[in-house]
């Protein structure tokens, strides 16, 4: 009696010390053993409705949720990110619109938690918002596709009012799917110090009501910024065989090459004009094709628009002027048979251009034209006739300090010189060197008063397809100088062991050039594309070289408003049937690029 008082008295007594324990540790833990939700809660929207139109001002999202314990909280996504975090019933968010883009749908969802930790998600609704000011927070630095030099910089944004926090983003992706970095500040400024790359930012404010309940706006508008030099290659891939000639930035910092496009038909080859647009990184962003346009001669950038010089199917010098959409502004074609050569801008601000047109028994006359921005003819005038011989005859034309013209072709093979008044009166003329043969590129005024004649001198064998110069044993790029009077007063040579030709020159803000072309002294016969950047006496400051299989050749050149070079050209490609596509590099301003195309 008493052994079995004692057990169950010591039974009581272990009884008390384990509810005493569980008190200690937790008593809602050990009955949790027994009373587990694993069922997720029910979580679905009520208001607004899928599909609402037009919301403004203050919005509730009221919700339902159903669970088989206590809801913990909730979470308020808008456009996949989480806007909201309530704690507290009937969990209802309220959305100021005013803060959200009036021209896109929004999708909003939420996320309810039980206390057991088990989630759901409730369905997606779009919305969409009324038109309003955004009075969310605005970056102003850097502005969008800003090019900074300095590795260390300090972000800024216009901001919030009542704003507790703000939330940085900074991502290498434009859809913000890489974020590199992810901060919060209570400033409206954030320093920071970045790898030279293309980034991508944008910012939202939070704004506390009290401790279980945040609001916040919109993200900014995302900008993009570079830190260091851009630098990209693109090779732009066609369906039939393309070769870069010309390429032109605008003022956006986006790109436009000038091409041409070989295609075969029942009636024989056919050329035809092709202008590809770039984004600021080399993508293309649209593409035109103007069949009745043959391989352009000239091409010139006036006020923002592209003028080309050339002839069409019917063998008719045509002039074209196309907006930055692709839009043919105006155009104009010459009755006879006939090609326009070249084109240049005088200080009137109209065009002067020449053509060559064909005469009876053979004969070429060269013909000056004077016309508007708008392509209407002033007058045309014939400056000389020569005979059509085995080659076709490059020209170009430049204004003078003295209001004249300087117009030079490398009629057979022999450079030309003539200055001509703007009426088309031929002041003086000359020939260099006729015991050598030129191929003339292009003529540029220098700083010093002079006529530089940017040419190809040609050695060896020169044969000729479609009047075209064919199987060029050797050459070397040369410039001539050339003083007021027509006297040639020096000459730069560029020479190598093997074929060196100049294709494009451009001066530089600096008072200097650019030039590029294509050599195949360095790889056994294989050619490469061939920059130089010249000072202003001409001496060479730097020389690049670019390939990477095949044969590579350089084209139009410019340079850019970050202070680096871009430039088009040709690779050669034997897939699919076709053999030639267009490349483009931008380099920095000493004329690297991506490493696997920089020949060092």
């Amino acid at each position: 009696m008493m052994t079995g008082m004692y057990v169950y008295r010591r039974s009581i007594v272990s009884i008390l010390i384990l509810f005493l324990l569980s008190l200690i540790f937790g008593f809602y833990t050990c009955t949790d053993m027994f009373r587990s939700d694993i069922v997720p809660p029910a979580a679905f929207i009520v208001s607004p409705l899928d599909g609402a139109y037009g919301l403004q001002g203050t919005v509730p999202i009221q919700i339902k949720l159903y669970d088989n314990s206590a809801i913990e909280y909730v979470d308020f996504y808008i456009d996949n990110v989480k806007i909201a975090r309530l704690k507290r019933k009937p969990f209802t968010y309220y959305w100021n619109t005013n803060f959200w883009n009036s021209t896109i749908d929004h999708r909003i969802y939420i996320e309810a938690f039980d206390e057991y930790g088990n989630s759901a998600f409730s369905d997606v609704i779009e919305v969409s918002v009324a038109l309003g000011a955004l009075t969310g927070p605005v970056n102003t630095y850097p502005g969008n596709d800003a090019l900074i030099s300095s590795e260390n910089l300090t972000l800024h944004w216009k901001g919030q009012k009542n704003a507790s926090l703000y939330h940085i983003e900074i991502s290498t992706a434009p859809d913000m799917s890489e974020p590199v970095i992810t901060e919060q500040t209570a400033d409206t400024s954030y320093q920071l110090t970045l790898e030279r790359n293309q980034y991508y930012f944008r910012v939202r404010a939070e704004i506390s009501i009290d401790d279980t309940t945040q609001y916040f706006t919109a993200y900014s508008e995302v900008h993009r910024f570079f830190i260091g030099e851009r630098i990209f290659i693109q090779h732009l891939e066609g369906e039939a065989s393309e070769w870069g000639e010309y390429i032109f930035q605008n003022p956006d910092s986006s790109y436009r090459i000038v091409a041409t496009k070989r295609i075969y038909l029942s009636g024989g080859t056919r050329y035809r004009l092709l202008i590809k647009d770039l984004d600021i990184l080399g993508n293309l962003r649209r593409q035109d094709e103007y069949y009745f346009f043959q391989k352009p001669y000239a091409a010139a950038q006036i006020d923002n628009n592209i003028v080309l010089a050339s002839y069409n199917l019917f063998n008719k010098a045509i002039w074209m002027s196309i907006d930055t959409s692709g839009t043919i502004l105006w155009q104009n074609v010459l009755e006879e048979d006939s090609r326009a050569k070249a084109l240049t801008t005088g200080s009137s601000g109209d065009i002067y251009t020449i053509a060559e047109k064909l005469t009876s028994g053979d004969s070429l006359s060269v013909n000056l034209i004077q016309m508007g921005t708008d392509g209407t003819i002033f007058y045309d005038r014939q400056l000389f006739m020569y005979p059509r011989g085995q080659f076709d005859t490059h020209w170009d034309i430049v204004e003078n300090s003295s209001g004249n013209f300087f117009l030079a072709g490398d009629r057979g093979l022999i450079m030309h010189l003539y200055e001509v008044t703007a009426g088309g009166d031929i002041i003086q003329q000359h020939t260099y060197d006729e015991s050598s043969k030129y191929q003339l590129v292009s003529l540029e005024n220098s700083d010093y008063g002079e006529i530089l004649i940017i040419a190809n001198q040609l050695f060896g064998n020169v044969g000729s397809y479609n009047d075209q110069l064919y199987n060029v044993d050797n050459s070397d790029g040369v410039i001539l100088h050339v003083d007021a009077s027509g006297n040639l007063v020096g000459r730069d040579l560029f020479d190598g062991s093997g074929l060196e030709m100049i294709v494009s020159v451009k001066k530089t803000s600096d008072g200097g050039f650019i030039l590029s072309g294509s050599t195949d002294s360095r790889r056994f016969g294989l050619n490469d594309i061939w920059v130089s950047r010249l000072n202003g006496d001409f001496s060479e400051q730097w020389s690049c070289y670019y390939g990477k299989t095949m044969n590579n050749f350089g084209a139009g050149i410019c340079e850019t408003f970050d202070g680096g070079y871009i430039f088009t050209g040709t690779i050669t490609s034997y897939t699919s049937g076709v053999n030639a596509d267009i490349i483009c590099v931008k380099t920095d301003e000493n004329g690297r690029t991506i490493r696997n195309w920089f020949l060092e």
